[in-house]
């Protein structure tokens, strides 16, 4: 296993998050799921998937301290 941003590469092209979130490609494709279960994408590259759950988690902690 190795760590990268927070990112621990699980197998193949399935990445695992440390709040519980994986990466993963389905038909030559990339998503995520948040938090909650909800698959999210698609998305052409691996890196977008990365992009766009980094960001999603970062509104959430906002939001999360705003309350």
């Amino acid at each position: 296993m190795t760590e990268d941003s927070g990112i621990i590469k699980k197998q193949g092209d399935t990445f695992k998050t440390a709040n519980e979130s994986v990466i993963f490609k389905q038909q030559n494709v990339w998503y995520y799921t948040s938090p909650n279960g909800d698959r999210v994408g698609p998305f052409r590259y691996q890196s977008e998937a990365r992009s766009s759950l980094e960001q999603f988690l970062s509104q959430l902690k906002d939001r999360l301290s705003i309350e």
